[in-house]
């Protein structure tokens, strides 16, 4: 009984992080294609490329980790390889493969350190927050900008000598700030439109 039980619980766990990395892998790659899309359109049209004030793929990296836990990580990881290399033609190059999992890492990192502060949204295991506490989410969302600015400037420098200017930091910055704050707003207001229409 004991092994039927471990064996069932065993494949629920599988089926569950299935289902989570489908989610999170399908909303990451996306956002991607969404992002994309606007740099495209932009140049297109002769206009100066708008995704880096707008990085709509960071939203993905902060909700899924934020509401799957650490299980969406290889996920991500994988979305946000493959994202560039086919939207692109790896426009990014091969240390796209070590700043990418940094980006990644700025998430969890800036929940750490707020649970550290006190933050209380880290109680249970599989996930760090829940739907109660999702205006957290802001305080998150700026802190790992702030995080995913300092990892990846600070390695592109040490590898290759890249001297990122203050100006190009600030805007990445910004850039993860404000793309994701619109998918969750966005996603906030379908939320309230089902809620108004059920």
């Amino acid at each position: 009984m004991t092994s039927v039980s471990s064996s069932s619980n065993f494949l629920d766990k599988i089926l569950d992080f299935s289902k989570v990395s489908f989610i999170t892998f399908a909303f990451s790659f996306l956002l991607w294609v969404i992002w994309a899309s606007l740099i495209i359109t932009s140049y297109n049209e002769g206009r100066l490329p708008t995704g880096s004030f707008i990085f709509l793929p960071n939203a993905a990296r902060i909700l899924c980790i934020c509401f799957f836990g650490f299980r969406a990580i290889p996920a991500l990881y994988l979305a946000e390889i493959l994202g560039p290399e086919i939207l692109f033609d790896n426009l990014y190059g091969y240390e796209s493969n070590i700043t990418v999992f940094l980006s990644i890492m700025a998430v969890p990192t800036a929940l750490i350190l707020l649970r550290s502060i006190g933050f209380r949204f880290l109680e249970h295991k599989s996930n760090f927050l829940n739907f109660k506490n999702y205006k957290h989410l802001l305080v998150v969302i700026i802190i790992a900008a702030a995080f995913n600015s300092i990892f990846v400037t600070s390695f592109l420098y040490l590898v290759n000598g890249s001297d990122i200017s203050a100006a190009v930091t600030y805007r990445y910055f910004l850039g993860d700030i404000i793309g994701a704050t619109l998918v969750l707003l966005f996603l906030t207001f379908i939320k309230i439109a089902f809620r108004v229409a059920g």
